[in-house]
């Protein structure tokens, strides 16, 4: 087995906390090496620290059997040059520019430029060559990526690391945000990565993708390697190493009964989409709702309609009984509907305020008098949220960039429940989340539940939603086209349910929602 890189003793702090703490890891060519642990256990600073994006305060690292020496000119740009490339679960990518422009910025040397000039035709061909050969025709290659779906976005960051020739990727989460049939085509590709001798590191929360792709393991738990296992897994065990004593992985299958009482919401006659059937619903106190489907089939934009983020075509909405006239976000915040967006990054946290600001910021209203801010209660209402969820940090007036994917994804939800809303709205809750953590936030859901609040959750993962929902709406087409109940709510019956649809179902040939 030849190694490709060898890291050994890797520190890295930031400040107080000691990200890395004694970080290592082999990993040989040809071979998927997935690297596990918990929010916060420094899978993804030790990424960096191989990518360049961080330099080490200590330890050593050979790559290609050259010792990298100093780390005092250790960057992206170095690591790049001895084919070490990352894609991590935030996007890179310059929204404004075009596919194309991304794929190869910071590259055009090596591709298209003479005489310092770029040709813009050859740059388009190339583009569509690569994405041609990911199976992704499907993306236009000349429009700002901006205007692309997260989905598609993700794959651009895929298709731009492969654009620099890798020996090494480094993948951080990224299917967190792909529905299977991308998952699937990154696959392929990883596999055809492997046939070329090219090594692949792979961090995913998704212990059955790891199952499918990974030919050995390595586990993380603050900071250090705690130990080491060749495929096939033991999947309690490693478990057991990421979180240091065994975990309940079972979540129950139904979390609250199928509504209660008076509808909290009503929709009638939302269209989503031109020349599309209309939708009627009705969401209840204490049920739970999942929404399923094909990407891109409008079930964002059902979400972001019952949050007024979106407007759609035609509909009407009432709350308890009371016509919501011009739903916005924030009328709809304040009558309780609140909505966890698909990308905390962008849409959710303000990253270069503290954890206290973040925490605090959509209940303000109710912490404070004559608009000033009772900073005790503040204080004191904000930490009991971070200390519910288990964020893991040192202190509130940290900034919430200094936190992991999954601890940020805390911070979220720590920041919608502090406003106790009657409706909660969710796209792709748990993405970069970890075992411990999923089950800890299902358990929020499950409570809220229970105390009457009624529940809206997309997932692109569908055994989430397997594990969770009492009624999932299916949609293809920008309508729905199948309701599912508990207890026939299964993987088959979700992924039947989208793809028959695809067969050529109409509305007609299938249910609609039934109350």
């Amino acid at each position: 087995m030849n190694v490709f890189l060898r890291a050994e003793g890797i520190q890295k702090r930031f400040g107080a906390t000691l990200a890395l703490k004694e970080g290592s890891i082999n990993i040989a060519t040809g071979r998927v090496h997935a690297l596990l642990g918990e929010n916060g256990a420094g899978k993804s600073t030790m990424m960096k620290v191989l990518a360049g994006h961080h330099r080490p305060d200590a330890g050593t690292v050979v790559v290609d059997s050259r010792a990298v020496g100093s780390f005092a000119r250790w960057d992206t740009k170095t690591a790049m040059r001895m084919g070490i490339v990352a894609v991590y679960q935030e996007l890179s990518l310059a929204p404004h520019l075009s596919v194309a422009e991304n794929l190869f910025l910071g590259v055009e040397d090596r591709y298209f430029s003479q005489h310092n000039l770029i040709r813009p035709r050859s740059r388009v061909s190339a583009a569509k060559q690569i994405l041609q050969s990911l199976d992704l025709e499907e993306i236009p290659v000349e429009v700002p990526v901006g205007d692309l779906s997260l989905a598609l976005q993700q794959m651009v960051e895929v298709a731009k690391a492969l654009a620099r020739k890798p020996k090494l990727l480094l993948l951080d989460e990224a299917t967190s945000s792909l529905p299977d049939e991308y998952v699937r085509k990154l696959f392929a590709v990883v596999d055809h990565l492997k046939k070329s001798h090219v090594a692949v590191v792979f961090i995913s929360h998704r212990l059955d993708e790891i199952d499918q792709i990974a030919d050995e393991a390595t586990v993380f738990r603050d900071g250090i390697n705690v130990g080491h296992a060749d495929a096939p897994f033991d999947r309690g065990q490693l478990i057991k190493l990421m979180a240091g004593h065994e975990v309940d992985r079972e979540i129950n299958h139904v979390l609250a009964p199928a509504g209660q009482g008076e509808p909290i919401v009503r929709v009638s006659g939302l269209v989503l989409k031109e020349s599309r059937p209309a939708i009627d619903v009705e969401i209840c106190p204490g049920e739970i709702i999942g929404v399923a489907g094909l990407e891109g089939h409008g079930q964002q934009e059902f979400l972001l309609s019952l949050f007024g983020a979106h407007r759609p075509l035609a509909g009407r909405m009432t709350m308890k009984g009371r016509i919501v006239p011009r739903p916005t976000p924030w009328s709809m915040i304040a009558r309780g509907v609140v909505l966890i967006p698909q990308s905390r990054k962008i849409e959710a946290l303000h990253l270069d305020l503290s954890i206290r600001e973040n925490i605090a910021l959509m209940g303000i209203r109710g912490l404070s008098r004559w608009g000033v801010v009772n900073s005790r209660r503040e204080i004191r209402q904000v930490k009991s949220y971070a200390d519910r969820l288990a964020v893991r940090m040192n202190r509130l007036d940290d900034l919430a960039n200094s936190l992991s994917g999954g601890n940020q994804q805390k911070l979220v939800f720590a920041k919608v429940l502090m406003t106790q809303p009657n409706v909660l709205l969710m796209i792709d809750p748990m993405r970069g989340v970890d075992v411990a953590t999923k089950a800890a936030l299902f358990e929020e859901i499950r409570e809220m539940a229970n105390a009457g609040r009624a529940i809206v959750i997309y997932s692109s993962d569908t055994s989430e939603l397997v594990g969770v929902a009492t009624r999932v709406l299916v949609f293809y087409e920008h309508h729905i086209v199948r309701t599912l109940s508990s207890p026939n709510i299964t993987n088959g019956a979700l992924v039947d349910a989208a793809f028959h649809a695809k067969g050529g179902d109409s509305a007609a040939d299938v249910p609609l929602v039934t109350q």
